[in-house]
């Protein structure tokens, strides 16, 4: 295409060329070429339509430091926001597994916004997909197109999910970002699909590009997806979830080691690399000091997360179970109410954790809430403790159901840190 070898047009081919390290020329052109069925001016017309949403993302380098970008720790956005690239296909295609039927608005809200979310969908389909694409072409060398393998799991879908506005402003996003990216679908298995599912997806897929509907393929039968996926990936890289000889998709969303891709043949590639954070907790502000970095090369870090809502009850509690060989670290609460609450922790034992911990979502000027957290850290050499609950009370009495409607308010996401030895 010569109109991308125009000055004016550079940024045009800065976005057709944006995985040049990774992907040569003709497969790029051919890319952008193919979404738009080869004619040549719908595909610049839709590069320039997308050319300032990619701009504003280029400018901030797609965002490769996401935790910045999100203003929170990866794993918790991940326990919110469950999606991840684990292992390759048999083909050499990366695969990405997002279990939407886990997506809780509510539990992203109380560590980041909505508008920082979409940070995440850039980092994820630009620097992630890299990377991730990297590991593809050391197992594969052969592999040359940018695609990807896609497991939508719906286990776990619910009504209301779908009726949220925030659950279907995240997939608006990410479907916003995805579409700077074209053509890197190979296919999307979707799993678990309800019987409504099922129906409407007959109807939309008449009503889609052929080509598109015909990588997608939905099912509501497991043993009929089972054998799907295991025709597409290898048991060893495949999670154990689907029947594969992987790691769990609990254990791989869990762990606190972001870069690392849970697959059978890269296991070790990388360590925890992160750094102990104290929150001091009182009734007027909330600070976070930074401690030593834990010893990254004999402590393997996993979290344990559980929304909890005090819309319509003045005290809610969660009970956190420790996998044998993991101590109990620290355990935070997260939130961007407006209303305050305490929180307590004990040991099964009716040892005292802490107590009558207050936390409270920060006031903005305009009157609106940011998130802030609340919590403790418990010292390294604490006895092994298998069994914790936490209780979450109300602390206004005069909040009424009634008062916690807006969505920011009543809602409080507990984070707990295990640690084990490796």
């Amino acid at each position: 295409m010569k109109e991308l070898q125009k000055p004016e047009n550079q940024t045009l081919a800065d976005m057709v060329y944006m995985f040049s390290e990774i992907e040569e020329e003709p497969f790029a052109l051919c890319r952008f070429l193919r979404a738009n069925k080869f004619v040549a001016a719908d595909t610049l017309q839709r590069l320039r339509g997308e050319s300032s949403s990619w701009e504003k993302a280029r400018a901030n380098d797609m965002y490769p430091q996401v935790e910045i970008a999100l203003d929170c720790p990866k794993s918790l956005f991940l326990s919110q926001y469950p999606v991840k690239y684990i292992g390759q296909a048999k083909n050499g295609c990366p695969v990405s597994y997002l279990r939407a039927g886990r997506i809780q608005p509510e539990g992203l809200l109380c560590v980041t916004t909505i508008e920082k979310a979409s940070n995440f969908f850039w980092h994820q389909s630009y620097h992630a997909f890299i990377h991730a694409m990297k590991r593809s072409q050391k197992i594969h060398p052969n592999v040359c197109r940018m695609e990807v393998v896609v497991v939508l799991d719906l286990d776990g879908i619910s009504a209301s999910t779908l009726a949220s506005p925030d659950a279907m402003e995240c997939v608006k996003l990410a479907g916003s970002v995805g579409d700077s990216f074209p053509e890197t679908l190979h296919c999307l298995i979707v799993l678990n699909a309800p019987s409504y599912f099922s129906v409407s997806w007959r109807i939309i897929k008449r009503l889609i590009d052929p080509r598109t509907a015909q990588r997608i393929q939905v099912f509501s039968s497991q043993t009929k997806a089972f054998q799907r996926l295991h025709e597409l990936i290898d048991l060893e890289h495949l999670p154990s979830d689907y029947a594969g000889l992987n790691t769990s998709l609990d254990d791989a969303f869990g762990d606190c080691d972001d870069d690392a891709d849970p697959a059978k043949e890269i296991v070790g590639e990388s360590n925890v690399d992160g750094t102990d954070t104290k929150i001091s907790v009182n009734n007027t502000n909330t600070t976070i000091d930074e401690l030593t970095p834990l010893n990254t090369r004999t402590q393997k870090q996993r979290i344990d997360t559980q929304l909890l809502s005090l819309k319509r009850q003045k005290t809610v509690k969660h009970i956190v179970k420790c996998k044998t060989g993991e101590t109990l670290r620290s355990i935070r609460i997260h939130t961007r109410s407006s209303s305050s609450a305490k929180f307590h922790a004990r040991t099964k034992s009716g040892t005292l954790l802490c107590d009558s911990v207050k936390v409270r979502g920060a006031q903005h000027n305009d009157g609106s809430t940011m998130t802030c957290s609340g919590g403790i850290e418990l010292p390294l050499d604490t006895t092994a403790i298998a069994t914790a609950e936490i209780e979450v009370v109300g602390e206004d009495q005069n909040d009424t159901p009634a008062r916690f409607r807006d969505a920011s308010r009543g809602w409080f996401l507990v984070e707990a840190t295990l640690t084990r030895s490796v």
